[in-house]
């Protein structure tokens, strides 16, 4: 079995990754809060959550 790697698309699926580890790294001294009372790092680490997802399902979806 051979994979068609989509190189585009795979490069801009690990871009999407790093962007997202990188802000979740510069993000650890924000305080977290809790889903009642958010601290002013919850939004952007959701955020940098869902870019992390997007950015697999990117690098899954070039594999194939």
């Amino acid at each position: 079995m051979r994979l068609n790697i989509n190189m585009k698309d795979f490069v801009s699926g690990i871009f999407l990754v790093l962007v997202a580890a990188i802000g979740l790294y510069l993000n650890l001294e924000h305080n977290m809060g809790s889903a009642r009372r958010m601290g002013p790092g919850y939004m952007p680490a959701m955020v940098f959550y869902i870019q992390v997802g997007l950015g697999s399902m990117v690098i899954l979806a070039s594999l194939f």
